[in-house]
C-alpha cells in the first residue's frame, strides 16, 4: 500500500500474489540466493492462495483505486496442489473485493 501511494504516477502493471513471511532476512540476502536447493533448504517466504496470506488486499485495491490505476491485476500462483483452481478462486476473490470498493 505504501509503495502504491509512493509510486502511483509510475504504475503501469501489478501482480496479485499472496504469501507469508517465515523468517526475516535482509532483502539483499533473499535476492542473492543463487540455486533452488538453497531456497528450499531455508525459505524466507511461503506462497499462499490469494486471500490466505499476509497481503491486505482490501487496502491494496483501495490504494490502487485512489492512485487511479485502471490496469490489469496479473494473478500469479507458482506452487500448491491446484494452481489453476487457486487462480480461479483468486479471480473470484478479487472481483468480490473490487465490487465492495
Amino acid at each position: 500500500v505504501y509503495a502504491v501511494r509512493r509510486l502511483r504516477q509510475y504504475l503501469v502493471h501489478t501482480h496479485a500474489k499472496d504469501g507469508v513471511q517465515l523468517t526475516y532476512r535482509d532483502p539483499e540476502v533473499v535476492y542473492g540466493v543463487r540455486t533452488e536447493d538453497e531456497l528450499r533448504a531455508s525459505p524466507s517466504f511461503e506462497e499462499r492462495p490469494l486471500g490466505q496470506g499476509g497481503v491486505d488486499f482490501p487496502a491494496y485495491l483501495a490504494a490502487l483505486k485512489e492512485a487511479g490505476y485502471r490496469g490489469f491485476l496479473t494473478v500469479e500462483r507458482e506452487t500448491g496442489n491446484d494452481p489453476a483452481g487457486d487462480i480461479r478462486e483468486a479471480v473470484r476473490f478479487l472481483r468480490t473485493l473490487r465490487e465492495s470498493l
